[in-house]
């Protein structure tokens, strides 16, 4: 490739590189960095709560109608009126949240995946499972026992008493 005429078909540059640009004194330390881009300024009003609040009220209220509907509720449920009022409960409680601070940290906290909030949206099925399974039919037998008339004498030590414990059958 020593040949001028087979590096000008290549379109090889043979000529030496140019000396760099040197700086007449050292630069400063610090000073080789790239600078910064500018900082956003943010906004002091806060961000809208009022989606995530209409979110999470509204998945709530599924929830709830659901396992209102698996206990044979047939005529409209809480679960179904929460689900119909989460806009405009969303609203008024965004409103409030845009005024006080305090509520609006609050209310963006039970919202956030690492706050409490989450903690209690996690643990809501098992709770209404829960209470679905055990607490309302122990409601309902202790109901039905208080019902009974007892057999035998009304008064004395052999008076029918319900049981203090429900034995499942």
């Amino acid at each position: 490739m020593s040949d001028p005429a087979a590096a000008l078909e290549l379109d090889l540059d043979l000529e030496p590189d140019a000396a760099p640009d040197l700086p007449l004194h050292p630069p400063k330390p610090g000073a080789h960095k790239a600078p910064e881009p500018p900082k956003r300024r943010r906004s002091k009003k806060p961000d809208s709560l009022e989606q995530p609040i209409k979110l999470m009220l509204a998945t709530i209220g599924g929830v709830w109608s659901t396992t209102e509907a698996s206990r044979g509720h047939t005529d409209p449920t809480c679960g179904a009126v929460l689900m119909s009022q989460a806009p405009a409960i969303a609203k008024t409680l965004n409103a409030v949240a845009m005024e006080d601070e305090s509520v609006y940290r609050w209310l963006s906290a039970m919202l956030t995946g690492g706050g409490w909030g989450a903690v209690a949206f996690a643990t809501l099925p098992v709770v209404q499972a829960v209470v679905a399974s055990h607490v309302v039919p122990a409601i309902e037998r202790r109901r039905l026992l208080a019902s009974v008339e007892p057999e035998g004498p009304e008064e004395g030590p052999d008076q029918w008493q319900p049981p203090n414990e429900i034995v499942e059958p």
